[in-house]
């Protein structure tokens, strides 16, 4: 009896060490599935510099600028500004359109213009520009000044100071008024901001003015924009604050028309610093004001009389890792070179698909294996999520409930015709195709079109759904045919939920090796063997009773 008590303590004991191996060699394997995904995630964020979290971007535009004209049969030039990457704004990609017209970018006393030629151009020519544009308030904090500024500028800044060509009399006038206005003001700080509060407060703003001098203003207190904007830049100069004029457009999602509007920069402690009358801005700028270029000149000009031009503005819904798709090219790493973001576009949007799909495995697998829930195949939520992603979530329910009860109603009309499996699977299927083309159609005609996207269905899983749900319904009984499907909505509606969730899709996008932490935890899933969540509803009544 003791040698065999002995033995059997030795069998006992070589299980449980064979036990622990195992156990060791699934957590080694899970650790190195972990490294996999660790090491290149970390050197992404790191050294490449990808974002983690992905957000909406605040503030993103699309500017877009159609200019037509009628053709000379000559040689037609137009020219325009373009908006450029400045403080409080940068432009991420432009696009330029003309089957007719060839262009040139350059650059020009600061700014960027383009120039567009065509030969031989008769009827209506169209060329479009379209620009998509980040913006962000805008502040330029002054310093106090305690020493003298320093006067020398350079030639570019002095040109700036220069006055127009105004009468004499009007320049003394013009002199006199600025020194009574900033008597006793020594820094040019002060000098233009009592100017620019003396347009503000003092000057009524008028929408027509007979008199469109400039010492106007002085004299009736009272001028059009136009005539406080010109007089601001005049006085700054006089005052010794070299100026220049400003021109860019309202971004407003919607917004359409040809207006530019002005405002002017003046130049202080090396720096030039916004100042906006009609709006009373100084010293900053909304997020809503897309700069286009500087100076005093037309935003567009031709070679033909017969030129049109027509801006539209429309603010845009994208994310950060959307953001850093189009300026992830500038990264210059090998290893970024050969990620996904390196494939084409449309190849980009597939796997953005493709790689939520072990994702919702993963779902399944703790629905399935830690809380007990019973759904009709393994991958069938799955697969249900991603249709509720093309048809959104209330119409892919119900469509998902007309399909089921239409189904199961033709799958109870084959019973009668004892038909043979194959045929019977085929004949619900085809039912299923008639019945999403007639929603199709239908939605088509009423404005729904959403219900166009349930072609995106996987059909064949729908009609072996349906197959297992009647085979339940006989062999079980409602109430269990009606669990099982409760089951798999619960999982779907769940896995459609993190699925459908954009900082989670961009987040397997940016970091495919995320796949094998997905692996890992599969295999820790695949050694569980405790207690599932409905076992312990189940069994409640036991619990109770040993305690």
């Amino acid at each position: 009896m003791s040698h065999r008590f002995t033995s059997n303590e030795a069998v006992a004991g070589n299980h449980r060490m064979t036990s622990a191996k195992r156990n060791r060699s699934h957590l080694i394997v899970v650790f190195v599935f972990g490294l996999l995904f660790l090491l290149p995630a970390i050197y992404k964020i790191v050294f490449l510099k990808y974002p983690i979290i992905s957000r909406p971007v605040e503030n993103l535009w699309t500017f877009e600028l159609k200019i037509h004209f009628q053709g000379t049969g000559k040689m037609d030039t137009i020219s325009h500004f373009l908006p450029r990457s400045d403080k409080g704004q940068s432009v991420f990609r432009e696009d330029f359109l003309s089957r007719e017209l060839s262009f040139i970018i350059e650059k020009r006393a600061g700014n960027t213009g383009i120039t567009w030629r065509g030969k031989r151009l008769k009827g209506d020519i169209q060329l479009f520009y379209r620009a998509k544009v980040q913006t962000e308030p805008r502040n330029f904090p002054l310093a106090e000044e305690k020493a003298a500024p320093d006067d020398r500028y350079s030639p570019y800044i002095f040109q700036f100071l220069l006055l127009g060509e105004e009468l004499e009399s009007i320049n003394v006038e013009l002199e006199d008024f600025l020194k009574d206005l900033t008597d006793r003001l020594m820094r040019k700080r002060e000098k233009v901001r009592r100017i620019f509060d003396y347009l503000i407060k003092d000057v009524k703003t008028v929408e027509l003015a007979k008199d469109n001098s400039l010492t106007a203003p002085i004299r009736k207190k009272e001028a059009t924009l136009e005539q406080k904007k010109d007089l601001f830049i005049h006085l700054a100069r006089m005052a010794g604050v070299p100026t220049r004029a400003v021109n860019g457009v309202f971004l407003e999602s919607g917004q359409k028309g040809k207006h530019i509007h002005q405002w002017a920069e003046i130049y202080l402690q090396r720096k030039w610093i916004p100042v906006d009358i009609e709006n009373a801005w100084f010293a900053e700028l909304p997020e809503t004001l897309l700069v286009l270029y500087r100076g005093d000149g037309p935003f567009l000009s031709a070679s033909t009389k017969n030129v049109d031009y027509r801006y539209a503005i429309s603010q845009e819904l994208e994310w950060t890792f959307s953001q850093f798709y189009e300026t992830a090219a500038r990264i210059g790493s090998k290893f970024h070179e050969w990620s996904l973001f390196a494939l084409p576009v449309e190849t980009q949007q597939v796997f953005r698909l493709v790689l939520l799909i072990p994702l919702g495995a993963l779902i399944v697998s703790v629905f399935r294996n830690v809380v007990g829930v019973n759904t009709f195949g393994t991958f069938m939520p799955v697969l249900i999520a991603l249709a509720f992603r093309s048809t959104r979530l209330w119409w892919g329910l119900l469509l998902f409930a007309v399909v089921i009860a239409l189904g199961l109603g033709s799958r109870w009309a084959m019973d009668r015709l004892k038909l043979l499996v194959v045929p019977r699977l085929s004949v619900i299927a085809t039912m299923l195709v008639i019945i999403l083309v007639c929603g199709a159609i239908i939605g088509q005609h009423i404005g729904v079109y959403r219900i166009v996207a349930a072609a995106l269905f996987p059909m064949i899983i729908m009609t072996m759904t349906i197959e297992r749900l009647s085979i339940i319904l006989m062999e079980r009984g409602m109430k269990e045919a009606f669990k099982v499907s409760f089951g798999t909505l619960v999982v779907a509606l769940t896995a459609y939920v993190v699925m459908s969730t954009r900082p989670v899709e961009d987040f397997m996008f940016a970091f495919p090796e995320s796949l094998f932490a997905l692996i890992g935890l599969q295999i820790m899933l695949g050694r569980y063997t405790g207690y599932r969540v409905s076992e312990y509803i189940r069994f409640a009544a036991f619990r109770k009773k040993e305690l």
